[in-house]
């Protein structure tokens, strides 16, 4: 299958979200009961402590992102910074930028997500909600998760920004010498 770089920067944050999750198959351990994608949440802890405890070297935020995003595909487990992580892989492994990594602080909530594009193009991705949409939706969808005391954008924390478009020969030689848990493959198939 072959993705044309023609699509929205919301097409782009659909299928990065859904792909995410079908590449961490074992879920995340902190979501309700009734979410869960394994047998059980002590599976899906092992999983992610597994995911959380590959060391990881890295000199750059990107490197982080995309070094993380190869041991949370290979452990096939990831909270929100794994999910999140997997889809910035994704999405620069395609080319596709601007892209922010955004984070609450443990604080005001905890919770990691993407940004794709600019301006009245700008888009929310989201892969532990499953979601993906405008950015001018975002008080709106945090409620949701929050409740009536969401954190405000204003308290969010930009971890990695990518500002020219990457490929999948960056991110091979990017990842090259990071060990992951398992077989590695994030692929557009």
């Amino acid at each position: 299958m072959t993705m044309p770089h023609t699509w929205t920067p919301l097409q782009w944050a659909d299928w990065a979200k859904g792909r995410t999750r079908q590449l961490l198959a074992n879920g995340s351990n902190n979501v309700h009961i009734s979410a869960l994608r394994t047998p059980n949440r002590d599976f899906s802890t092992e999983m992610l402590m597994i995911v959380r405890n590959t060391e990881i070297r890295y000199s750059t935020p990107l490197e982080l992102y995309l070094k993380a995003a190869k041991v949370a595909v290979g452990g096939k487990s990831g909270n929100c910074f794994e999910m999140q992580a997997v889809a910035l892989a994704l999405l620069f492994r395609h080319g596709v930028y601007p892209l922010r990594a955004y984070c609450f602080p443990i604080d005001k909530g905890d919770h990691c997500f993407l940004v794709i594009g600019n301006g009245d193009h700008e888009v929310v991705c989201d892969p532990w909600a499953n979601d993906a949409y405008p950015s001018h939706q975002f008080p709106e969808k945090m409620n949701a998760l929050y409740g009536n005391n969401p954190p405000n954008f204003d308290d969010l924390q930009i971890l990695c920004e990518v500002q020219e478009a990457g490929s999948a020969e960056a991110y091979e030689r990017i990842t090259r010498d990071q060990e992951a848990p398992d077989s590695m493959d994030i692929s557009i198939d």
